[in-house]
């Protein structure tokens, strides 16, 4: 049987956790306790971020827990890796394809995600890695996060760096990392198109879809309920507008994130990893 990979959506602690003892330790006895089991990250990441408008039934509601497993988030985007990548793995699960930042169809006359209707990657994009790591995550009072950012091999702007806040979650961590990159990419001067590569699927659906969603809704969800992790999420959103004001004056195609597979030896997302994990550590 392969890894699983457990993602609690209403808990003590949400986020994706990777061994059964962490999720049940966020969800027992949790009151309307919401969480299922997946088989890769990927999905896991996405049932997590978008719970308020997923289909699927939980595994578990109330203080009861089981350790029965649903697919869940089985359809969603595919379309191999494309334009101006250095890598090209292979690699059969979870979501992959290049997403774009745009803004939603109702402001901008487009789709809100995918490449469809856009102009074509320019050839001499640079692709940034951008990764978060936590710790101790079934104890929020212990729980530490931080985030990494590689443009290259001894490049002054890769950044390995905590997460501020009382609020310490790899999914938080992960959005920093863009929000950092993004940062770098507007005080550096915009001298080339740079793209975003990023193993976390809830943060791209924060970032294009689902973000200008809920920018539409008012920052709720089709719950109704407040968005998680918005204190982040909007600003880092703002600097993405930003940045694709100046595609637009320079001619490029709008911001483009790629979902990479983790840990499968990708170089870029192996050292994003290294300096998540060493911001843990600071």
């Amino acid at each position: 049987m392969g890894k699983k990979y457990y993602a609690v959506a209403n808990g003590r602690q949400n986020g994706v956790f990777s061994d059964w003892s962490s999720c049940k330790s966020s969800v027992n006895g949790y009151s309307n306790s919401q969480f299922k089991g997946f088989n890769s990250r990927a999905e896991a990441e996405a049932y997590v971020g978008g719970n308020s408008s997923s289909s699927g039934d939980a595994s578990s509601s109330g203080g009861s827990s089981s350790g029965g497993y649903s697919r869940g988030y089985s359809g969603g985007y595919s379309g191999g890796y494309s334009g101006g990548s250095s890598f090209t793995p292979s690699y059969g699960g979870g979501y992959s394809g290049s997403y774009s930042s745009q803004k939603s169809s109702a402001s901008s006359g487009r789709g809100s995600s995918g490449s469809s209707g856009q102009k074509s990657s320019d050839s001499s994009s640079h692709w940034v890695y951008t990764d978060g790591a936590s710790k101790n995550n079934q104890d929020q009072s212990k729980s530490v996060a931080g985030y990494g950012v590689f443009f290259g091999h001894n490049d002054s702007r890769n950044v390995a760096a905590p997460l501020r806040g009382n609020k310490q979650s790899n999914q938080r961590a992960e959005i920093m990392g863009v929000d950092t990159a993004v940062d770098k990419i507007l005080t550096g001067g915009v001298d080339k198109k740079y793209n975003i590569a990023t193993d976390s699927m809830y943060t791209i659906h924060s970032l294009t879809d689902w973000g200008n969603r809920w920018r539409e809704n008012g920052w709720k969800g089709s719950s109704g309920k407040p968005v998680e992790n918005r204190d982040v999420i909007e600003p880092c959103l703002n600097k993405i507008d930003k940045l694709n004001e100046i595609y637009n004056d320079k001619g490029y195609d709008k911001l483009e994130f790629k979902h990479v597979p983790g840990h499968q030896g990708i170089e870029g997302n192996e050292m994003a990893d290294k300096l998540a994990n060493e911001g843990c550590r600071k």
